[in-house]
């Protein structure tokens, strides 16, 4: 590394990030007056050669003695690099933007953990600090490996010691879109919502611990209270029961009179709960934008390419604003989605931003739709479009009922296809009674009242209407309806 100290450095990690990385280290070598020190953690497409090759003036880190990946750890070789006073974690995913050189001029509080705001999953990791202050509290905890966690436990810990979180504007920062195959590729545990549950509960275990026994905080400890926080969780999400968790911590003895024993632990019971849902929004949009941006209000953001229009604003305000796919109050999450006449994908998203976990499966047919559907559903993630969508309305020159026999499960059906939707409907007759939530778009009076006539008869047993709801100005002509399952729904007395 250059010998000339830079007032800050920044430390990226890779592995099968390539890609990425060479949209992103370029934007950060051009930031004047600082310096990069780059983390290739067995990197399988050869990240630290290439570095190498294009940015001599960048320092890079060889990891090799590790087949998985895990960030913390990687973060740390590099931090123990940096010699600059300032440093800055940054992942291969994020692009700076112009103005954050700027932004680095302004001055800055010791104290401070800068992070950008307002918090995004995306940007999570991104954080500026104190060299020093960072190397004190013994950097990320190596512990911690898979999806996610390492960050809020190395922040609750800077907290605790006195830091003061403040805010990088997340204008400056651009995350690159892409999926969960390519966030998990070299975690063993896939789930990276379980992970994190896995990791969450174990920052707090050790904070607790580190209060009434640090003695027990050594790595081999950690390791203990990681192995059992694992298997408890795991098993518990396994089984779909309530995940207990006990700690001993030592007896205490108050001498009196009489000798005094108090036996103490620390009880754990973590279950899964149906929260009333953050209604997801979206910031005002014009007839003329190309790109918008909505959220759950809960740290999810997605950013979305549409086809300007006032075809596009109405459909915002009534998905994000109306909420017309609000969801009846029901048992569980849908772990499957189909979205028939997806557009450009803006019910998808707003499915994502309800149920974070589910896969989402896109029918649409309109050309134009479905070019932007395709990026879309890469920015939703665990998303996909159907091959058999471009052909014609019905969902391909199959049946509704072949396109989607690839499906065992169907928890939501969204359909939205003019024309098509009764011919769609009566080909899915045989699995209409298995979907827990079925939202139907209707075009006209007309078309209602054959929905609602093939609807109840075929769910007559199943399903109550939860709701019918007018759209386009609230004249009844179009509208949704919205049938949930009797055995789904949650008791609610606001029916």
């Amino acid at each position: 590394m250059d010998s000339v100290v830079a007032p800050l450095c920044f430390v990226t990690t890779c592995k099968g990030r390539l890609d990425h990385l060479k949209q992103t280290l370029p934007l950060l070598v051009a930031v004047a007056n600082t310096r990069c020190v780059v983390v290739d953690y067995g990197c399988p497409q050869g990240s630290g050669l290439w570095v190498q090759q294009n940015f001599p003036q960048v320092h890079v880190e060889f990891v090799t003695d590790d087949a998985e990946f895990c960030l913390a750890r990687a973060r740390n070789f590099g931090a123990r690099t940096v010699t600059s006073p300032w440093l800055c974690f940054i992942d291969a995913d994020i692009r700076i933007q112009p103005g954050f050189a700027n932004w680095l001029n302004e001055p800055r509080k010791p104290n401070g953990i800068y992070r950008a705001a307002p918090i995004a999953m995306a940007t999570w990791g991104t954080m500026l600090c104190r060299t020093d202050a960072f190397l004190a509290l013994g950097g990320y905890d190596e512990v911690i490996r898979g999806w996610g966690g390492e960050d809020d436990e190395l922040y609750l810990r800077m907290r605790n010691a006195g830091a003061v979180e403040l805010e990088i504007p997340s204008g400056l920062l651009d995350p690159i879109a892409h999926d969960d195959q390519l966030r998990t590729a070299f975690y063993p545990l896939k789930d990276r919502f379980l992970q994190h549950r896995i990791n969450y509960l174990y920052t707090h275990l050790k904070a607790d611990i580190a209060r009434h026994s640090p003695q027990f905080l050594t790595l081999e400890g950690r390791r203990q209270i990681m192995a059992e926080t694992t298997k408890t969780v795991a098993t518990a999400a396994a089984q779909n029961v309530t995940a207990h968790f006990e700690v001993e911590l030592p007896e205490l003895e108050i001498p009196q009179i009489r000798r005094w024993r108090v036996r103490r632990k620390i009880v754990y019971d973590a279950a899964e709960i149906q929260d009333q849902v953050q209604a997801p929004s979206a910031r005002p949009v014009t007839s003329s934008d190309s790109q918008i941006s909505v959220t759950n209000g809960r740290g999810l953001q997605l950013n979305l390419t549409v086809i300007p229009g006032e075809r596009t604003q109405a459909l915002t305000t009534e998905i994000f604003v109306q909420a017309c796919y609000a969801a009846p109050p029901q048992t569980q999450s849908p772990a499957t989605i189909v979205d028939i006449g997806a557009g450009v994908g803006l019910t998808a998203a707003y499915f994502r931003l309800i149920y974070p976990e589910a896969s989402i499966y896109c029918f649409e047919s309109d050309a134009a739709a479905l070019a932007v559907l395709h990026k879309n559903v890469v920015v939703i993630g665990k998303a996909e479009v159907n091959p058999q969508a471009s052909t014609t309305r019905d969902t391909g020159s199959a049946t509704a009922l072949d396109a989607l026999a690839f499906l065992p499960q169907i928890d939501v059906l969204k359909l939205a296809s003019a024309a098509s939707n009764l011919p769609i409907l009566s080909s899915l007759r045989p699995r209409l009674a298995e979907i827990s939530t079925i939202y139907v778009e209707f075009p006209s009076v007309a078309t209602r009242d054959k929905t609602t006539a093939l609807l109840g008869e075929a769910l007559r047993n199943s399903h109550v209407l939860w709701k019918a709801q007018a759209l386009g100005g609230g004249n009844g002509v179009r509208g949704i309806l919205i049938y949930a399952k009797k055995s789904a729904l949650v008791a609610s007395d606001d029916k």
